[in-house]
């Protein structure tokens, strides 16, 4: 739907009331509410002729609120019907989104702090988001706990919001996530619909979040819209055939997890400028299969899964399958098909060459000290250096400094290590 005079806003008088009076209306409205469920019962049973069948009257308008109970006052479907001068998000709203919001309002005005990190916090308590952070093996417990220690920095560091800046923040908010209805053809604003857009908000309490979880805009929106479908085709027990590649596959998804799941392992820039990620490559399937060596990966899996010297010397001839057994356990470690000491970790393998090439060998020297440092604060890697006997055997003062600072590392429990030799 391309009109380019076309006005998107938000307007909705109602949470321009003050917190008070809003509460006493919803009172009031759940109170005659009440009342009408009542008096239709009441009707339904009267010998007055005229009033049993304003009893039905009644009936068929609780039932047609409960057939749309959930849904918000109007659809996107049926704007391609006719010209649409102007939208007012407030119209596409689902109840659970709304709500998620009128709580975020207030609790801002109220006590202070992140708009959007009280919005994350409500949007991520209700089923849909926590199956899709479930999804990406996120624990939505933990992700509620650091979202909470997030809102109680905000709250001494964030100067006081008004109403209308809020309302500014609400209307950018709600235009990202009606961009995502009409990409997916949804028809209304819902919960999962507002929780993706906020990665794309220049927050930098948001952003800290979703680095600290590692949490991809586009993986989330994905697993958002799998979940939504999952549900809404949950009376046929499964999704349409279209989507079957995506939804059925043997594992969960998982999003590009730097840091681990209790956030005490550290970034590693140093050390992903100078090797590979084979976690990421797993991730995207280019490594990880593996046929025969059943005994040699078993073995290997053992010693690394070891506390006392986790490390592991692979040796064959080139070609053999060395190379192979590593990327395999990083496949299983992605799946969490290894043992829980092994869980989270990511797996690096070093560019030797790289590491000692453009430098003395002080600078050198001080660039392999700051990757072990690195390696080791973080707590989470498994380094692989394969050819290892070439980073000791070549002559040249680089190499001899960088395997006389390596050496002390790799005979220590310091972390767990993979090398291979000809």
């Amino acid at each position: 739907m391309e009109n380019k005079d076309l006005k998107i806003y938000f307007k909705d008088p109602y949470l321009f009331l003050p917190f008070w009076l809003r509460s006493f209306l919803r009172i009031i409205y759940y109170c005659v509410f009440f009342i009408f469920i009542i008096a239709t019962a009441t009707f339904l049973i009267s010998d007055i002729y005229w009033l049993r069948w304003l009893g039905v009257l009644f009936l068929f308008f609780l039932i047609d609120k409960i057939v749309h109970l959930g849904q918000a006052r109007r659809s996107a479907l049926y704007l391609s019907r006719g010209k649409i001068r102007e939208i007012n998000l407030a119209l596409y709203l689902r109840p659970a989104g709304y709500s998620a919001l009128e709580k975020a309002l207030d609790k801002t005005l109220i006590l202070g702090g992140d708009f959007y990190l009280y919005l994350m916090k409500f949007l991520a308590e209700l089923p849909k988001i926590k199956e899709g952070l479930s999804r990406l093996n996120i624990s939505v417990q933990d992700f509620i706990n650091k979202v909470e220690d997030l809102i109680s920095q905000s709250q001494k560091e964030s100067p006081k919001s008004t109403k209308e800046e809020l309302m500014v923040k609400i209307e950018v908010l709600l235009k990202r996530a009606f961009e995502q209805v009409l990409k997916s053809e949804s028809r209304y604003i819902g919960p999962t619909e507002l929780f993706s857009p906020l990665g794309f908000i220049d927050d930098k309490n948001i952003s800290r979040l979703f680095y600290l979880f590692s949490i991809g805009v586009e993986d989330l929106e994905n697993v958002l819209i799998l979940t939504h479908l999952k549900r809404e085709f949950a009376f046929i027990g499964r999704l349409p055939m279209t989507l079957g590649g995506f939804s059925q596959r043997p594992y969960k998804l998982r999003r590009h997890r730097t840091v681990n799941r209790a956030w005490t392992s550290r970034p590693t820039p140093t050390l992903d400028r100078f090797g590979t990620d084979f976690t990421e490559l797993a991730r995207k399937e280019k490594i990880g299969f593996l046929i025969g060596h059943e005994k040699e990966y078993e073995q290997m899996l053992t010693v690394l899964s070891r506390r006392i010297k986790p490390n592991a010397l692979l040796i064959g001839e080139a070609g053999s399958g060395k190379e192979t057994l590593v990327a395999h356990l990083v496949f299983n470690m992605l799946k969490d098909n290894v043992s829980p000491e092994l869980f989270d970790k990511r797996l690096i393998s070093l560019n030797a060459s790289e590491l000692v090439s453009a430098g003395s060998p002080d600078e050198i020297a001080l660039r392999v000290n700051t990757i072990m440092n690195e390696i080791v604060a973080a707590g989470n890697i498994i380094l692989y250096v394969p050819n290892i006997d070439n980073l000791i055997e070549t002559s040249g003062e680089a190499y001899l400094s960088a395997a006389e600072i390596l050496l002390p590392f790799i005979l220590s429990d310091a972390f767990p290590l993979v090398a291979t030799v000809f």
